[in-house]
């Protein structure tokens, strides 16, 4: 959501004026207007949209039920410097039924019928994983059972699960994987439970229309629960890998030589306990992970348990929210054959600001790193941001970030200004930024949307520079044709 300023003052109206001065056509208020205010349009003073009046009129059955399906065909072809010329087409199609007694289903599905490796596949008599042309997901959500429970389930081309307490910080976690396999999900919320469960092979999407995939090896699985009572929370989630789990990157885009996969398997558990009262939570985090892993041409390697923990806390008083957390994970741990942002030990503090004109942030995070061979380093990070909204359709905003230890810092200014000319909504943008151990880079832009004899025009261009002889450029545009309320065309195109 936009933040809005209460009002237009003066000073905001000449700092919006400068982001857009030289431009024809685009006038900077001058003149305060009223306080915003927040109001309610009474539902029953609402016209019903045009769309929805000619979908009206379609002759259908109102009493089954809900369904719809779309098809769309796509042709793309992409070139750069560092790999070969790529071209795809592909089909896709999405299906939805709503049902009173099955919840509703929804069915996605693609296929491309020219998918080769473009990457670097295995090579030298190593296997090469094979390859899916086409790939299918079918959902069914939220079918109802006696007694309050919910149930939803997927097949095909699911991610395996995670609660939703596990993922409450973005630092420190457990991530998931994408697998040809299922995953189900029971609910209840006048009871506060929840239970899931996923298992399948991992893949890696072709990413070039995500059409197809190739298979990774290995087999993948979770399994978790989460009950609340409104002030309380636990989660207890558990994880399975096991087989030979290879790098996607390996094959699709990265340009590298792969090597053989490395044998491994693992189990994960992590808890967490959450209590919330008012406007502030407490929420600790215990992960438990045991790894034995094969290299090439040596024995099986067997790991303890290793553990490690996170605390956050948070606090909302009015416009101005705090949150401090400590972290404890000094050993390299592993979750469905990934790395969990593990090594480190320390804490952070961050503070924000927060009203509908003004927002304020700053951050200060210190960590012990294991840096390899038995030795640690300190590492201290200053991190800041502001950003203001002059009136409705221009704010400025500024990005500061330090490094202490290494001495690196950064910054970066960027403000717009948007404008409405009839039918066409356009955006000017400029900034300044100071990457760290770079130099200094301006960007000017401009993107927007018209309409022109019934077709939907959208453009962008961009240009920014570090004051070599060659700025970079931007460029893209797509115009998008609307036959009938159920079919259309769209071509686009970008070079960057």
């Amino acid at each position: 959501m936009r933040l809005c300023a209460d009002a237009r003052r003066r000073g905001g109206a000449v700092l919006g004026a400068l982001l857009v001065a030289g431009l024809p056509g685009v006038a900077v208020a001058q003149a305060a207007e009223a306080v915003y205010e927040d109001r309610l349009i009474a539902p029953g003073s609402l016209n019903a949209l045009d769309r929805e009046q000619a979908f009206d009129a379609v002759d259908h059955d109102p009493s089954g039920p809900r369904r719809s399906l779309g098809i769309e065909a796509r042709a793309q072809r992409q070139s750069s410097d560092l790999q070969p010329t790529i071209r795809s087409e592909w089909l896709i199609t999405r299906a939805t039924l709503e049902s009173d007694s099955y919840g509703y289903f929804t069915l996605d599905a693609a296929y491309n019928p020219g998918l080769s490796w473009w990457g670097s596949p295995p090579q030298n008599g190593e296997a090469t994983p094979s390859l899916s042309k086409g790939s299918f997901t079918l959902n069914q959500r939220l079918m109802p059972f006696e007694g309050g429970w919910l149930a939803s389930n997927g097949l095909g081309l699911v991610q395996t699960s995670n609660l939703d307490l596990v993922n409450q910080q973005q630092r420190f976690g457990v991530g998931s994987r994408l697998v040809l396999g299922a995953g189900s999900q029971w609910s209840n919320a006048a009871l506060g439970w929840v239970v899931q469960g996923s298992v399948g092979e991992p893949v890696a999407l072709d990413p070039v229309g995500q059409s197809g995939f190739a298979f990774l090896g290995g087999q993948a699985a979770t399994l978790g629960a989460r009950w609340h009572d409104g002030r309380f929370a636990y989660a207890a989630q558990v994880s399975g890998q096991s087989g030979s789990i290879a790098d996607g990157s390996l094959y699709f885009g990265s340009g590298l030589q792969p090597t053989a996969p490395t044998g491994s398997s693992s189990l994960g558990l992590i808890q967490v306990l959450r209590h919330e009262v008012g406007d502030g939570f407490v929420q600790g985090n215990l992960l438990s992970t045991r790894e034995e892993s094969t290299a090439s041409g040596a024995n099986a390697v067997q790991r303890d348990w290793r553990n490690g923990w996170w605390i956050d806390a948070g606090l909302r008083d009015g416009p101005v929210e705090h949150r401090v957390g400590l972290n404890y994970l000094p050993d390299a741990q592993q979750w469905l054959g990934t790395p969990v942002a593990s090594g480190t030990t320390g804490g952070y503090y961050r503070w924000r600001w927060l009203t509908r004109q003004l927002l304020v942030e700053a951050q200060i995070d210190q960590q012990q790193v294991n840096i390899g061979d038995d030795r640690t380093g300190s590492v201290t990070q200053l991190w800041g941001s502001t950003r203001y909204q002059l009136d409705q359709r221009s704010a400025l905003g500024l990005q500061v970030f330090t490094n202490r230890t290494y001495g690196d810092s950064a910054w970066s200014l960027l403000g717009y200004r948007e404008q409405q000319i009839n039918d066409s909504s356009w955006r000017v943008f400029a900034g300044f930024a100071q990457p760290a151990g770079e130099r200094n880079q301006t960007q000017l832009g401009v993107d927007g949307s018209t309409q022109l004899a019934g077709v939907m025009l959208t453009a962008a261009a961009a240009v920014a520079t570090d004051g070599s002889s060659n700025p970079g450029t931007d460029l893209s545009a797509s115009a998008t044709s609307q036959f009938d309320q159920r079919t259309a065309f769209t071509l686009s195109a970008r070079r960057f």
